[in-house]
């Protein structure tokens, strides 16, 4: 459709969805993931960890999906960009290589 929308969710409450201006496609952000499960963020150790296991979820999840484009931007201004690719053998292999040469 030509509409976006906005949903939040804030300890574990979901807020009710609103009209946004956004590009195509789906946007997630996330802040504090773990801000009411204490013992989570204290197993992370801090966030640069939080941000290196953010980071190797993607890259998975842009594997199984190498017609996706998608792009991480971190906290600390580091950003991880994987273009679409096609759906072919070819087109899985160079989606591999972008997530192996990140």
């Amino acid at each position: 459709g030509d509409s976006a929308a906005e949903i939040g969710i804030e300890g574990g409450r979901v807020s009710a969805v609103k009209p946004a201006a956004a590009n195509r496609g789906t946007t997630v952000e996330v802040r504090d993931l773990f801000f009411a499960t204490p013992a989570r963020l204290k197993f992370m150790k801090g966030e640069r960890a939080e941000s290196s296991a953010t980071s190797d979820v993607i890259k998975r999840i842009a594997i199984a999906f190498p017609a996706v484009r998608f792009t991480l931007a971190g906290s600390d201004r580091s950003t991880l960009e994987l273009p679409a690719t096609d759906d072919s053998p070819e087109g899985r292999l160079r989606r591999v290589a972008q997530v192996m040469g990140a």
